[in-house]
């Protein structure tokens, strides 16, 4: 009687090496989601660049049902998850939309990184209370 997992010349079947790699692929996957943790938000580094401008992130909102693209902004290379998620050498990019009523210069909504979850970034200095039409755009 042969053992069906070896070939006739001694060595593993194809099959038995494919179950092989897909188990450790599995493994290796599941091993990193278990150590990939939250890194300290550095205060020092904004969330979001755009139009040569710096923006933080103020609060999470719907979006109205027409955007009105503003340009490419970028995720400052500061905010790179190192171990969580796809290496992106600092040039991780998003699209910035209108707040209807708000100054660009002031505030633009984007998507959090690395999610698609709507947020609106006010530029960095700026009090939120203080931009005319923000809060009835946050609504």
């Amino acid at each position: 009687m042969t053992d069906r997992s070896v070939s006739r010349i001694g060595l593993p079947r194809r099959s038995s090496c494919v179950a092989g790699v897909l188990a450790l692929v599995l493994l290796t996957s599941c091993a990193t989601d278990a150590a990939c943790e939250a890194r300290a938000r550095d205060p020092g580094c904004p969330d979001l660049r755009f139009s040569g401008h710096h923006y933080d992130e103020w609060r999470e909102t719907d979006p109205p049902p027409i955007l009105q693209e503003l340009g490419d902004a970028a995720y400052p290379a500061c905010n790179d998850a190192e171990n969580c998620g796809p290496d992106l050498g600092g040039f991780a990019a998003t699209d910035v939309w209108l707040l209807e009523g708000v100054d660009v210069e002031t505030a633009v909504l984007g998507y959090r990184q690395d999610t698609e979850t709507h947020v609106i970034f006010v530029r960095r200095g700026v009090d939120p209370d203080t931009v005319p039409g923000l809060r009835r755009a946050a609504q």
